[in-house]
């Protein structure tokens, strides 16, 4: 888990099934004030799962951090490169999901937080799979992946644990 710093609420977590959690390592984890990430390598299946918060109003900075970061972490990884699984509430609803390659309105910070999204997708191949809107019409909740044979069903679906959907997958 990684809990947002500075504050009593918020930040990501990450539950891993009991039999994997003895062969799950931490790679990255970070609260910059702005964006919470936690990345976690499950080492007998090869596949890491990042959990990423960015908030509405995050400064390009900090979100640039966290991508570079993260590029870092994956291209130290061995060979052959893991399964990669990213998922969080990212607030870019002013993009086209899920072809990413298209913004429409939006401040600047976010269109170039959403270009530096894009890019990082493109280096690792990778797909962003939710076809549908997440909070009110927006599409703000991602799961990325490099093998889009992982997911065999998603569904979006109301929760009464949060003002978003819940997907499942």
């Amino acid at each position: 888990r990684m809990d947002r710093e500075g504050r009593k609420k918020g930040g990501v977590i990450t539950y891993i099934l009991e039999e994997f959690a003895p062969l799950t390592k931490v790679l990255y984890r970070e609260s910059n004030s702005f964006v919470e990430v936690l990345a976690l390598w499950v080492t007998s299946l090869n596949l890491i799962i990042v959990n990423l918060y960015r908030p509405p109003a995050c400064e390009l900075k900090k979100f640039r951090s966290v991508i570079a970061k993260l590029n870092d972490v994956l291209e130290d990884l061995p060979a052959p490169m893991p399964e990669l699984v990213i998922v969080g509430d990212f607030n870019l609803p002013h993009v086209s999901w899920p072809d990413m390659k298209t913004v429409h309105g939006g401040t600047r910070q976010d269109n170039d937080q959403a270009k530096l999204l894009f890019g990082f997708a493109e280096r690792w191949c990778l797909t962003q799979v939710v076809d549908a809107p997440t909070r009110g019409d927006n599409m703000l909740d991602l799961v990325l992946t490099n093998n889009d044979e992982l997911v065999h069903d998603l569904v979006v679906d109301k929760t009464i644990l949060s003002d978003h959907m819940l997907i499942k997958i």
